[in-house]
């Protein structure tokens, strides 16, 4: 074969370079080289064939295939056109590729879209086929937990700011820079009539009652004179009818007259008329006195709730002498997840476990150790009742405890409000920095609020309370609080909050396999101390030595 091969390149080089030698025909030269190349070795297969097992080579059927007649160079033309006429494949290539059915592809044909689909996410396709690949991802363990977070909403009552109390938009001739509101038109003429001329202003008054004053204070004019608000007249000279009114006088005057009583809330025309004979003018100043650089004093530590709350309640703690609610308390309830990596991977239908660790990812918090505990404190408080009576038993009581919000000082003795002092500022009662340890802890209930404390005569509310119910430990203010839902029990009221705790025969009804303990079930575990296993071997060599010498 090897001689063969390098035969074969040889003559296949020759027919390369022949051409670039002579000038003969490059096409008959190739021609006649391939002829005497398949002449030489057209014996060959069959021969190879020959000296095998011819019955078990696939295809063969004899030695001198009906093919052999074109090694000569005959040509395929007339048996092409026989088979193509006579057999079953001519009259599929003639008649019936011609005439098969057309078919018009669309792009919403329903496969067109699987295999669109299969192509962008082969792995769905295989995790549904084999159910055991998929997208993988890492296991977690979750756990939510509950907090209850107040805050307030304070507007000083019967306040506007003094840029929105007092609003005033001028007109010709007219001008208005706080306090004074001026006409002072050019001198015109009435060519021997009564001319009149009218000059208008508009004052907008959200709240007449916190306007100090409103004055005409001084007044010039010639010939005739006429002022009106809101179409009243509040001042006039001279007349404006008749043959005419010139009078050959000026006047000047300064009737500090006071126009407050004829301010309404909203919009206030002051209109001065002039009338003139020959000659005349007017001039006309207006004084407004209000709080101009008022701000009123405004709380809202609703804006630090963060986004993951939910309000629970909204009361009013304070009414306004115009009983609109000026302070508002709202109760937000406050969920947050963690969640804690395990040692499981999930494949599809499948879990992998990384490192050879693997376990299940479960709430291992039992009911049972509630109930127990809850038992152990109802022996305990009988243990220290000398009277061993069962009778006024309380078990997981509680203690009343409040903090102050002085409003307008700014200064914040609650921890959960943030704002004003730190509830740990100097003017805060220790009872109330206790109280804030105790939150920090989260031990207490929050009750409600009232306002305790008002200013005399107005009646506004100057500082609020807010009341709590707090616990020896974490796991008491849990039982009672599910407890007291399960029962139907409040917590009292702000002013007068109830702390006690559950009787024997409440405790006996609870229902503890419907209490939600995931809140202490952390604590719970976080506290658990697992013994060193080296030290533990150590010591249990160390003790049987021990017994062996002491045997001895």
């Amino acid at each position: 074969m090897k001689k063969s091969r390098f035969k074969f390149r040889f003559i296949f080089l020759s027919i390369i370079i022949t051409p670039l030698v002579a000038f003969a025909d490059p096409m008959s030269d190739a021609r006649q080289n391939a002829l005497d190349f398949g002449g030489a070795y057209k014996n060959n297969g069959s021969s190879i064939v020959t000296s095998q097992n011819k019955i078990n080579t696939p295809g063969y059927t004899t030695d001198s295939p009906d093919q052999t007649k074109y090694y000569g160079g005959t040509s395929t033309t007339q048996d092409t056109q026989t088979a193509l006429n006579s057999t079953q494949q001519g009259d599929l290539m003639k008649n019936g590729l011609a005439n098969r059915k057309q078919m018009t592809i669309k792009s919403s044909d329903a496969f067109l879209s699987t295999s669109q689909a299969i192509t962008g996410n082969p792995d769905a396709v295989a995790a549904m086929l084999t159910g055991t690949y998929g997208e993988c991802k890492p296991l977690t363990s979750t756990q939510t937990t509950t907090e209850v977070r107040s805050c307030d909403q304070y507007v000083e009552p019967n306040c506007v700011n003094g840029a929105d109390l007092v609003k005033v938009t001028v007109g010709e001739y007219t001008t208005y820079n706080y306090p004074i509101l001026a006409v002072n038109p050019p001198y015109s003429y009435g060519s021997g009539g009564c001319r009149q001329y009218s000059y208008h202003s508009t004052v907008n008054v959200k709240d007449p009652s916190l306007v100090n004053s409103f004055v005409l204070s001084q007044l010039g004019w010639d010939d005739s004179i006429r002022i009106t608000i809101n179409g009243t007249i509040v001042y006039a000279n001279g007349s404006f009818g008749g043959r005419g009114c010139e009078r050959s006088t000026a006047f000047w005057t300064s009737p500090n007259l006071n126009l407050k009583p004829y301010l309404v809330a909203g919009d206030n025309s002051v209109d001065v008329l002039v009338g003139i004979g020959g000659s005349g003018f007017v001039s006309a100043t207006f004084s407004i006195n209000y709080p101009v650089n008022k701000v009123c004093n405004t709380v809202d530590t609703c804006v630090n709730i963060p986004s993951n709350c939910s309000l629970q309640s909204s009361n009013c703690i304070n009414f306004s002498d115009k009983n609109i609610c000026n302070y508002t308390q709202k109760i937000y309830a406050c969920a947050t997840t963690t969640s804690t990596s395990t040692a499981q991977v999930q494949c599809g239908s499948d879990i992998y476990c990384t490192n050879g660790q693997c376990t299940t990812v479960e709430d291992n918090s039992s009911n049972d150790f509630a109930k127990s505990i809850s038992y152990l404190q109802a022996i305990n408080q009988t243990a220290k009742d000398n009277n061993g009576s069962t009778n006024n038993l309380k078990i997981f009581s509680g203690s009343a405890n409040s903090c102050s919000n002085q409003i307008t000082s700014y200064n914040n003795c609650c921890s959960d409000s943030g704002w004003g002092q730190t509830y740990l500022g100097a003017s805060c009662s220790s009872s109330e920095i206790q109280l804030a340890e105790l939150q920090t802890k989260k031990l207490c209930h929050y009750v409600g609020s009232y306002c305790s404390k008002k200013i005399p005569l107005i009646g506004t509310c100057q500082t609020t309370t807010k009341s709590y119910c707090c616990f020896t430990s974490k796991i008491s203010r849990v039982i009672v609080e599910q407890g007291r839902a399960q029962l139907g029990l409040g917590w009292g009221s702000g002013q007068s909050p109830d702390c006690g705790g559950l009787s024997p025969t409440q405790l006996e009804s609870l229902q503890f396999d419907k209490m939600d303990l995931s809140e202490i079930s952390a604590d719970i575990a976080g506290s658990v101390v697992m013994p060193d296993t080296s030290a533990l071997q150590g010591r249990i060599k160390t003790t049987l030595e021990g017994y062996g010498k002491t045997s001895n």
